[in-house]
């Protein structure tokens, strides 16, 4: 879904796009289709979020920390103030809403765009977590917050036929 509606060689010459980035980073074995090379694709996502989180963070620190004198404070109230920046980027930054990505909410569409990937980066990368975990609980939680995203569309057919024994599996260690 990422993919489909974020990666377009049409969009080579927009500031910020995944195409745009696969182009500056020079990650040219990432190509529009993530099933002909998902790890290149997984890499390259997962670096496009990090940029994204660390724009973020410096985008909100100055409201929560003093360089003069922040750093001589203890781990606790360095971890507080952390704690506080991150729920800031959250509240700020990263927007579920099951909207379809074309449908523009604010007049700066770069900034939406940014949004856009940073949200679903945020979820890819909790929904990846929880598989490496193997955290049944999280996993269905992450399969309830896609289902309104496919909701009426063909798509919600593919993903359950192909994801059958996925959900069964987990639905077993989630029940035992």
């Amino acid at each position: 879904m990422i993919w489909r509606y974020f990666m377009s060689t049409d969009s080579a010459s927009d500031h910020g796009s995944l195409y745009q980035l696969r182009n500056i980073l020079g990650r040219t074995n990432v190509g529009k289709d993530p099933t002909k090379g998902f790890n290149s694709c997984d890499d390259f996502f997962l670096t496009v979020t990090s940029g994204h989180v660390i724009a973020a963070f410096y985008e909100v620190i100055p409201q929560h920390f003093d360089p003069s004198c922040d750093w001589m404070k203890t781990d606790d109230e360095r971890k507080e103030i952390l704690q506080k920046a991150s729920a800031n980027i959250v509240d700020s930054f990263v927007h579920f809403s099951f909207k379809h990505p074309d449908s523009h909410c604010s007049d700066d569409s770069v900034q939406e765009y940014a949004i856009q990937i940073l949200t679903l980066g945020c979820f890819y990368l909790e929904f990846t977590d929880s598989i490496k975990e193997w955290d049944g609980e999280r996993i269905l939680r992450c399969w309830r917050y896609l289902l309104p995203m496919f909701w009426n569309r063909a798509e919600l057919i593919t993903l359950m036929k192909s994801s059958e024994c996925f959900i069964s599996m987990t639905m077993n260690f989630h029940l035992h």
